[in-house]
């Protein structure tokens, strides 16, 4: 397991997810409007699945996976997952999840990503973030455009399911 601390962006506090962390609103975000659009959300049906779920990733040693916790009154509001986390190679594949519905549009991921490339890149040496999204998710799209990623094809995610775009944003 990696071994990094804690840390907080302007709005957003982001440490490593326990099982102590699902709850029935994190359960509900599998359920929610856009859900279609998260991988993981089939096998998330009930407390159980979560708890194990977040307890798999925390045991992998190159897996970084990160709750959002609002500063402001400390609600869980998303995730941010670096997997496979690669310092020898400088890259990381990432995954987030805005799963607060109320969050959506507000700039969290920008900040988030941009928080943790700088940490990544401080601690790890972490300079390429790469992705795949579902080429219908015209707002996931635009919020890593926005940040900085780029549409192209990359070594570190050489298979993608079709109407999977992969991109990919050099810190």
């Amino acid at each position: 397991m990696l071994d990094l601390e804690d840390f907080q962006t302007r709005r957003y506090r982001l440490r490593r997810l326990t099982p102590d962390d699902a709850s029935r609103r994190y359960l509900s975000w599998f359920s929610d409007d856009g859900a279609e659009h998260i991988v993981s959300a089939t096998r998330m049906r009930q407390l159980d699945d979560l708890r194990d779920y977040i307890r798999t990733k925390a045991a992998c040693d190159d897996v970084l996976f990160l709750g959002i916790f609002r500063v402001s009154d400390g609600v869980h509001i998303g995730n941010v997952k670096f997997e496979p986390l690669d310092p020898v190679k400088g890259y990381a594949v990432v995954g987030i999840l805005v799963g607060d519905s109320d969050s959506r549009g507000q700039g969290v991921a920008g900040e988030v990503l941009t928080g943790c490339a700088e940490w990544l890149k401080t601690r790890l040496s972490i300079g390429q973030f790469v992705l795949g999204v579902d080429e219908t998710n015209a707002a996931a799209i635009r919020a890593y455009e926005k940040t900085g990623f780029k549409v192209c094809k990359t070594e570190f995610l050489p298979k993608t399911e079709p109407g999977v775009l992969t991109m990919k944003w050099s810190f």
